[in-house]
């Protein structure tokens, strides 16, 4: 009688066990936590563009007109990074004092931006772009960004060249998105 006893104590125990450790999972398994994965993705892969992306590696002709514009009118050295233009396009507009220029060369940005990036980031996403802190760019989708759930920072440094004698940088440049 003895023997019985622990073996059906002993089998019990394993039932409850697995009921708690079921019901645990399916208690969790329907939380909802902000996905954090893909808004990290896209920050990395927004960065990496910007970052190893020159433009003479793209085929400007299937890109944008705007862009092609640019390079026309000499605004674009297409040996450089996008990352490295939007360096120089940033010393520029900190070193002149025409506001008209401060305002086409933050233009010139902003359409860059959205001529290579624009179209790779869901509309669900916002993000923006900052130099030195200050923001150059932000997307006009997705949620705003006060009303976000996740929040992610990548950041890279830029440096190089104005017209191949004036250095200029190095500028922390960074890469937010927001879902």
């Amino acid at each position: 009688m003895n023997r019985k006893g622990i073996f059906f104590t002993l089998d019990a125990v394993i039932g409850i066990t697995i009921l708690f450790v079921g019901s645990f999972v399916a208690y969790f398994a329907f939380i909802q936590e902000p996905v954090l994965q893909p808004s990290v993705a896209y920050a990395e892969d927004i960065m990496g563009i910007l970052a190893t992306t020159r433009f003479s590696a793209m085929n400007l002709s299937l890109t944008d007109p705007y862009l092609q514009g640019l390079v026309r009118a000499g605004l674009i050295d297409v040996d450089k990074t996008v990352l490295a233009q939007l360096g120089e396009f940033y010393y520029v507009q900190q070193n002149t004092q025409d506001s008209v220029m401060k305002a086409s060369i933050g233009q010139y940005m902003a359409n860059t931006l959205t001529a290579i990036v624009g179209r790779t980031i869901p509309p669900v996403y916002g993000w923006a772009v900052r130099i030195d802190g200050k923001t150059v760019y932000t997307a006009q989708q997705g949620p705003m960004k006060d009303n976000a759930e996740v929040s992610v920072v990548t950041q890279h440094m830029t440096f190089g060249t104005y017209k191949r004698w004036a250095p200029y940088g190095p500028y922390l440049v960074e890469v937010e998105v927001w879902a």
